[in-house]
């Protein structure tokens, strides 16, 4: 179910990541119909994903329109200036999880800080509009997260409901469960099907009118 894909992803990298995978992640930004209620689901996930210690790279681009597909008149952002804040913070909190491994050396924040800043104020800021500023700003650390939060300046993410990789076993169905391997761990225990009752058939002949068919009666123990 829909409801599950938080819980889908946040066990499924826990999972790669325990055993050295570092997946990239695909995210499509102004979909249509996409609503700041989607936008900031997405956001709540990111954020999840953080605050466990986890490592992907998201990698978020804009709705495109392709050619023999059902969304292929669809209309998309044709110009980054169309982008909400929600979709700037959506796309600008993706790439500076991307960038954690470059904060490990002494140069990597300056550079970030000082070289999104200065690209921010010569171009960026009059190519992609006044909603991409706080988000700029947040890319580069030039201040807590937290006091942009508090401010009002970026959206405060919630903290999904995340099920357990046990409580996610449960939701596959009975049927299909017996393609799980036994080492997976946290299988959910198959109810025993009751027996099926003893039937048996025989053949009547049955009478109607002038003429004469042959029907099956089952007949239970």
């Amino acid at each position: 179910q829909i409801e599950d894909w938080p819980s889908v992803v946040v066990n499924g990298l826990e999972v790669l990541n325990k055993n050295n995978w570092f997946p990239a992640i695909t995210l499509i930004i102004g979909s249509p119909g996409e609503t700041d209620e989607d936008t900031q689901a997405t956001i709540d996930i990111i954020h999840e994903v953080e605050r466990r210690g986890l490592f992907a790279f998201f990698i978020p681009s804009i709705f495109t329109p392709l050619h023999d597909t059902r969304l292929e008149n669809a209309s998309g952002v044709t110009e980054t200036r169309q982008l909400t804040r929600l979709q700037w913070q959506l796309m600008m909190k993706c790439w500076k999880m991307n960038l954690r491994p470059g904060e490990l050396s002494w140069w990597g924040p300056l550079a970030w800080r000082i070289g999104a800043v200065a690209l921010w104020a010569y171009k960026l800021r009059k190519m992609n509009g006044p909603h991409f500023t706080w988000p700029l700003l947040n890319f580069a650390s030039a201040m807590p997260e937290t006091m942009m939060m508090r401010l009002g300046r970026l959206y405060t993410p919630r903290k999904p409901a995340i099920k357990t990789r046990k409580e996610l076993l449960e939701t596959i169905r009975p049927s299909h469960r017996r393609f799980l391997r036994a080492d997976t761990g946290d299988l959910p225990e198959i109810p025993d099907t009751a027996p099926a009752s003893n039937v048996w058939w025989t053949l009547k002949p049955h009478e109607t009118g002038s003429s004469r068919s042959d029907a099956g009666v089952a007949v239970a123990d």
